[in-house]
């Protein structure tokens, strides 16, 4: 099963530290003020984690490990990060979850999958997500994000700035790649039909 760890070491590296951009609606609580993220914890999520609307000060005394505390608990929990077989097509959905918002994100990926779309990880979905192939899944998803990204651009055209910054993270996920085991397993079955094939030919 997939390790939190894993997926929160790879997202944080995308995520950064504080930042207050005014064209980032994440960066304002709930009195409109412009409070700033950090390591992608967005001003409304960390409101709702300390009962009221943070300031500045709030935001930029986030450490890296109340961070994960929170990625934890609002968003790697809420997609049942434990309960997904493959590590890659977890971390890629829990980082969606954490840049979409976990009802977007689940939604996103409940497309993908073809399943009714409820914006939560019910079983429907999490057996669906761990029965089909995951290298499948993992471009598809990627690639519905992608277009999500254009999307939100094409009707507000004030978040274009940010729309370089999605598409590299994306790009950082550009490739599923193969566990050696699978791969040596491949080759070796490989190998027993050429030979099975050669010997046919002999006979």
């Amino acid at each position: 099963m997939a390790d939190f760890e894993l997926a929160a070491a790879r997202v944080l590296k995308l995520e950064g530290g504080y930042q207050n951009n005014p064209n980032d609606k994440g960066n304002y609580n709930s009195l409109n003020k412009n409070v700033g993220t950090n390591y992608g914890v967005s001003a409304r999520l960390y409101e709702s984690w300390i009962g009221r609307p943070p300031t500045v000060a709030d935001m930029k005394a986030i450490t890296l490990t109340l961070a994960k505390k929170i990625y934890r608990e609002r968003f790697w929990n809420k997609i049942k990060g434990d309960q997904i077989r493959d590590q890659q097509l977890a971390t890629l959905v829990f980082d969606g979850a954490i840049n979409h918002g976990v009802h977007r994100g689940v939604s996103l990926l409940q497309e993908v999958l073809q399943v009714a779309v409820t914006g939560s990880m019910d079983n429907t979905t999490l057996q669906a997500l761990n029965n089909q192939n995951a290298a499948k899944v993992y471009h598809a998803y990627r690639e519905r994000r992608i277009k999500f990204y254009n999307a939100i651009v094409a009707k507000d055209p004030t978040q274009k700035v940010f729309l370089v910054g999605w598409l590299n993270r994306m790009a950082s996920f550009n490739s599923y790649v193969v566990a050696a085991g699978s791969v040596g397993f491949l080759l070796i079955f490989g190998a027993i039909f050429l030979i099975y094939n050669l010997n046919r030919r002999d006979l």
